[in-house]
């Protein structure tokens, strides 16, 4: 649990850091949210906060592969590469749409892209817990991942109109996903 800890304190830390950067850089490259009558805040607003979260990512991501028990996770650098190669995709989709305000249409097709590069690339869901365990064949397989990579994303874009909202879903969502996976990994010995 404390490699665990020790990355969550290294990601927040990086994130807390960069953000000012982050935001910085919005203001001067012109990525700001104008006043709209859906959302909260009365004045311009910076946006590019996702590259503070990124970095984060980026710092944990590291020193994880330098800590005994997480290390192992980097074994099979395939499925590392296909998540590194999608969330750049997702990254650069982001800041070109906080800058551009990209349409509907054209975001999609750089989500299935991002999506469809992980999945291709060896990060996708193989089986379900349907009857037991059901084995997806490959392109289901594929096909499951796309779809519920754009759910999540979609998800988390449909409850942003409110500051620090889609931030506070994401973050519980991600704690019960953790917990669950942490528990997970302890009932079958994987947990030192």
């Amino acid at each position: 649990m404390r490699e665990y800890l020790l990355c969550l304190a290294a990601a927040a830390a990086a994130t807390y850091l960069v953000t000012p950067l982050a935001r910085a850089a919005a203001v001067r490259f012109g990525a700001i949210a104008q006043v709209r009558d859906r959302d909260v805040h009365d004045t311009v607003t910076p946006r590019w906060g996702g590259l503070g979260i990124a970095a984060g990512i980026v710092v944990a991501f590291m020193l994880a592969t330098r800590l005994p028990l997480m290390s192992t996770i980097f074994r099979d650098s395939r499925q590392v590469t296909a998540l590194a190669m999608g969330a750049a995709i997702i990254i650069v989709l982001g800041l070109i749409d906080d800058k551009w305000a990209l349409d509907a249409p054209t975001k999609l097709v750089g989500q299935v892209f991002a999506a469809a590069v992980m999945a291709s690339q060896g990060l996708s869901l193989v089986w379900l817990p349907v009857n037991g365990t059901l084995i997806l064949d490959s392109s289901a397989s594929v096909l499951l991942t796309v779809f519920v990579v754009l759910v999540s994303i979609n998800a988390v874009n449909m409850v942003d109109g409110l500051d620090g909202l889609a931030a506070s879903i994401v973050g519980v969502g991600a704690a019960a996903f953790f917990a669950y996976s942490y528990f997970l990994s302890v009932a079958n010995g994987y947990q030192r």
